[in-house]
């Protein structure tokens, strides 16, 4: 899923994110992933849950627009949904036309109760890491559209975003007890390593790759790990300021 998209635009998300929380003084929040995926892939709201149990059981941790709020609560009412069909999908539930028969058929107290409400299309992309489901990103439309692949590539790297932070304890779940596996740590730094690099562009006013460049040159010079910085930037430890001017 991440080799589809290239680190520049991966570093990009995770500016475009450092930057929605700038404001706040706070560290990136799924609150953030919503509020940048509502920007970057055009919806009428975007809702992210959470697994709260082995037995599939679903909290909804945040939503933009009280459309998907609504579709949230439709699909907990009812049992059934694109979002509960993400418990056992290995990838992306894509739904560009609710009106279709497919859906009818697939979810049939589901579909009409959405469309009642306004709903035209729903994405819901799942967050899982290995056999554990985690939660899962959605985005609502109220027509009929599908994602250009620009917009499902942006959309599955904003999931990993999210997974990644509730990985790292952004979010409270309740999943069976098995370790993560042995590459888990080695994502982690890497996503910090964009995210932190996502703040020092918006702390220098300079472009991801110079950004980058500063945050490995400043880790040469102290000669410590490249993780080690990055996670200290994201957690607001250590800030980047511009280079003086010459008189």
């Amino acid at each position: 899923m991440k080799g589809a998209v290239t680190t520049n635009r991966l570093s990009q998300l995770w500016a475009l994110v450092a930057e929605h929380a700038w404001p706040q003084g706070a560290s990136v929040s799924l609150e953030d992933i919503c509020g940048v995926c509502a920007a970057e892939v055009p919806s009428d709201g975007v809702s992210l849950t959470a697994n709260t149990s082995p037995q599939g059981r679903v909290e909804r941790l945040c939503a933009t627009t009280p459309l998907a709020r609504e579709i949230e609560e439709i699909q907990a009412t009812l049992g059934q949904g694109p979002g509960r069909a993400a418990l056992s999908s290995d990838g992306p539930v894509l739904t560009p036309d609710l009106g279709d028969s497919t859906p009818r058929r697939r979810w049939p107290a589901f579909t009409p109760a959405a469309i009642q409400a306004g709903l035209g299309a729903i994405f819901v992309f799942p967050l899982r890491t290995g056999a554990i489901y985690l939660g899962a990103l959605s985005l609502h439309r109220t027509g009929p559209k599908p994602l250009t692949d620009t917009q499902l590539s942006d959309a599955l790297s904003l999931a990993d975003m999210a997974l990644d932070i509730m990985l790292e304890g952004g979010a409270e779940t309740c999943v069976e007890d098995r370790p993560l596996g042995d590459g888990s740590a080695a994502f982690h730094d890497q996503a910090e390593v964009h995210q932190a690099a996502g703040m020092i562009s918006a702390q220098l006013d300079v472009g991801i790759d110079e950004a980058l460049v500063r945050l490995r040159a400043y880790a040469f010079g102290h000669e410590r790990p490249l993780a080690d910085v990055a996670r200290d930037v994201v957690r607001r430890r250590l800030r980047f300021t511009p280079d003086p001017q010459p008189d």
